[in-house]
C-alpha cells in the first residue's frame, strides 16, 4: 500500500546560475615570436569562452521559455529540505518531483537518506546493499526532457557509487549495479506531469512501486501514474509518504513474483 502526503514548494526560490569565468595562468617566454603567439592563443580562449558562455546563457533562456525551466540554488534547495528533514532521513519516506529536472530535489534527498544508512548498517554489506537500493526506490521524478532525465538518473547513480565506495572500500559488485539502473529507469520517467503522458510516445507514465518481503526479496507493481492521482483523497500532488495518512491501493497494470533484490533486473 502506498501512503501518501502532499506538501507545497511552490513558493521555491528560482534562481538562474551563470558560469563561473574561467582564470588563465600566464607563462611569459623570453622570445617575442612565442610571446605574440602565446597572447593570441589567450585571446582566443577568452573570446571562446566568452561565446560558450553566452551560448549557454541563451540556451536556458530558452529552457525557461519554452518549458518554465529554471534552477534552485543548493542552498535553497537544502533550506526547504530542511522544513521536512525527519521525512527525508526516513527510509520509507517516498518522494515524488514532478518536475525533477536533472535531479536537485532528489539527490539531496537520496544522499540524506544514505547518510541514514551509513549509521545503521555499518557492518553487513547485504544489509547495507538492500537498504540503499530501498532509499534509491523511494524517489521517483518526471521531467518532459529526455536530457533532463538522463543526467538525473546519472546524478542520482553517482552518488550512490561515490558513497558505496566510500563506505565500503570497495567497488559495487556487477549485480548492484544493474538494480540500482534498473529502479532509476523505472523511477524516473520523461513525461508531462500535467497530462500524465509521455509527450514523444503519448503511453501513460508508468511507475513501480517497490514491495518489501523476507529474505531481501522484492515484489515490483506497475501503476499509470494517473491512477494514483486519481484517489479521490488526494488534494495536489504527493511528494512524501506520511503514516498517518490512509493508504489506498491503485489499480495495477502489471505484478511480479517477488525476487532477490539483487536479481531485480
Amino acid at each position: 500500500m502506498w501512503k501518501l502526503h502532499s506538501i507545497d514548494f511552490n513558493n521555491r526560490s528560482c534562481i538562474i546560475n551563470n558560469q563561473n569565468s574561467i582564470l588563465y595562468s600566464i607563462y611569459f617566454v623570453s622570445k617575442p615570436i612565442q610571446v605574440k603567439k602565446f597572447v593570441k592563443a589567450v585571446i582566443y580562449l577568452y573570446i571562446s569562452n566568452s561565446f560558450d558562455r553566452k551560448l549557454k546563457m541563451e540556451e536556458k533562456i530558452f529552457q525557461v521559455e519554452k518549458y518554465g525551466e529554471v534552477y534552485t540554488e543548493t542552498k535553497e534547495v537544502n533550506r526547504m529540505i530542511d522544513e521536512i528533514n525527519f521525512e527525508s532521513t526516513r527510509l520509507e519516506s517516498t518522494f515524488l518531483e514532478p518536475a525533477c529536472g536533472d535531479g536537485n530535489f532528489l539527490l539531496e534527498i537520496l544522499f540524506r537518506k544514505i547518510k541514514t544508512v551509513e549509521l545503521r548498517y555499518k557492518k553487513i554489506e547485504l544489509d547495507f546493499q538492500f537498504n540503499i537500493f530501498l532509499s534509491i526506490a523511494s524517489l521517483y521524478g518526471i521531467d518532459i526532457q529526455e536530457k533532463n532525465v538522463k543526467e538525473c538518473r546519472e546524478r542520482l547513480y553517482k552518488c550512490v557509487k561515490s558513497n558505496y565506495e566510500n563506505h565500503l572500500d570497495k567497488i559495487m559488485s556487477k549485480e548492484f549495479i544493474n538494480a540500482i539502473n534498473f529502479v532509476l529507469s523505472k523511477n524516473i520517467q520523461p513525461g508531462d506531469a500535467l497530462n500524465l503522458i509521455n509527450p514523444v510516445t503519448k503511453n501513460p507514465i508508468i511507475f513501480s512501486k517497490w514491495s518489501v518481503f523476507p529474505k531481501y526479496k522484492i515484489k515490483r507493481t506497475d501503476y499509470t501514474f494517473k491512477s494514483v492521482l486519481n484517489y479521490e483523497s488526494i488534494q495536489s500532488l504527493p511528494l512524501f509518504s506520511d503514516l498517518g495518512e490512509p493508504a489506498f491501493i491503485p489499480e495495477p497494470i502489471n505484478e511480479n513474483n517477488p525476487v532477490f533484490f539483487l536479481d531485480i533486473a
